[in-house]
């Protein structure tokens, strides 16, 4: 199985040209790259989390990379980019653990798991 990461092209305009195993593609407006997850079991803390930066990690590569620390308007127009990748591709992908990490809510998740095994004894 496979995510697909899309973005339109104005929100990646410093895209990289660096070669990676996995490439990204690029048709007309829209730069997609595949995030695989078939090895992972998404509904166990560990998988979510492997899963959760693989598509960060995918989106920094199709957001262009990081850029240098002196470049301001690039640092904030990456940083936009990272975060509407990441997020489209937590919606798209639908997994509840990988939404509740995301979103911060994987603690609180746990937490009341701990606190309800605490109040069953």
């Amino acid at each position: 199985m496979r995510l697909t990461l899309t973005l339109a092209a104005f929100a990646f305009a410093g895209l990289s040209a660096v070669a990676h195993a996995q490439p990204v593609q690029i048709s007309g407006d829209v730069a997609t790259l595949d995030v695989p997850y078939a090895d992972l079991n998404l509904s166990h803390p560990a998988g979510a989390e492997t899963m959760l930066n693989r598509i960060k990690a995918a989106a920094a590569r199709v957001c262009g990379g990081k850029p240098d620390a002196r470049e301001m308007h690039a640092a904030v127009h990456y940083r936009t980019c990272v975060q509407t990748a990441t997020q489209s591709a937590v919606a798209q992908l639908n997994a509840t653990r990988v939404t509740a990490l995301y979103t911060g809510r994987a603690n609180l998740d746990q937490s009341s798991t701990q606190e309800t095994s605490l109040s069953q004894r």
